[in-house]
């Protein structure tokens, strides 16, 4: 499928793990406990590639992840750091409490 080529998505997360600072995860369990994404194998990468190609739909809700998806998360994860500093708990108040949370 034209776009659709696993190097390029390696690429991808490869460029998401470092701009970001985090991890890939391999499993759906892994990638929802914190701010990580799912890494496909190859195998789940080419189910999906023929998926698309039965479904115009997936396609294009997959792309738009691939492009939006990335300023999303940066997005989300710097509003998440934002969160920790600006609601402390009674027992966070001091400076080092804002330090570790960093």
């Amino acid at each position: 499928m034209d776009g659709l080529q696993y190097d390029r998505y390696q690429e991808y997360m490869r460029r998401f793990e470092a701009d970001l600072g985090l991890t890939s995860a391999r499993s759906l369990k892994d990638a929802n406990s914190g701010w990580t994404r799912r890494r496909l194998s190859r195998s789940e990468f080419d189910d999906l590639v023929i998926a698309m190609e039965a479904d115009p739909a997936l396609r294009d809700r997959w792309l738009n992840r691939l492009q939006l998806g990335y300023d999303r998360d940066r997005a989300r994860l710097v509003d998440e750091i934002e969160e920790i500093f600006t609601q402390p708990t009674v027992d966070d108040l001091t400076s080092e409490a804002f330090e570790d949370a960093a």
